[in-house]
Formats: structure tokens, C-alpha cells, sequence
């Protein structure tokens, strides 16, 4: 069993701007009902890692979709 705390940092924490760079990305493509709390994206995740990637940060598609269900996106 590992130690807590042991592993690789969270891509947030080594990186502190990519969080705020994937909100300004999604932010125009946030769809949803007002009234409800559920948000998307019409981007795919690999369209964002893309993104992120020409932003200078190291991120996969699997680590974007964590970071958006951290942002309060679902699937």
C-alpha cells in the first residue's frame, strides 16, 4: 500500500495556470439549462488537450476530463 501523498502531483497543482486556461477555453462552448446545474462542453476532450497543448502545458485528454468534472462539467 502506498504512503499518503505518494504518486505524481495533480496537473493543477505542478501547473496552476492550466486550470484557468481550460476555463477561459470551455467558457464559450459551456451549453446547459439555466435552471438546472448541469453544464457541458461542445468540445471534445481531445479538441481541449489540443488546445492546452499549444498553450505550452502538458496534459492529456483523460486529465481534461477530470479537470472539467473538477470545474462542476459533466460528461
Amino acid at each position: 500500500m502506498r504512503r499518503k501523498g505518494a504518486g505524481r502531483p495533480l496537473s493543477s497543482k505542478a501547473d496552476p495556470r492550466v486550470l484557468e486556461d481550460l476555463r477561459r477555453l470551455v467558457e464559450p462552448a459551456t451549453m446547459g439549462d439555466p435552471m438546472r446545474p448541469l453544464l457541458w462542453v461542445s468540445k471534445s476532450r481531445e479538441k481541449l488537450a489540443a488546445a492546452l497543448r499549444a498553450m505550452n502545458h502538458a496534459i492529456s485528454a483523460n486529465t481534461v476530463g477530470k479537470m472539467l468534472i473538477t470545474l462542476g462539467y459533466s460528461r
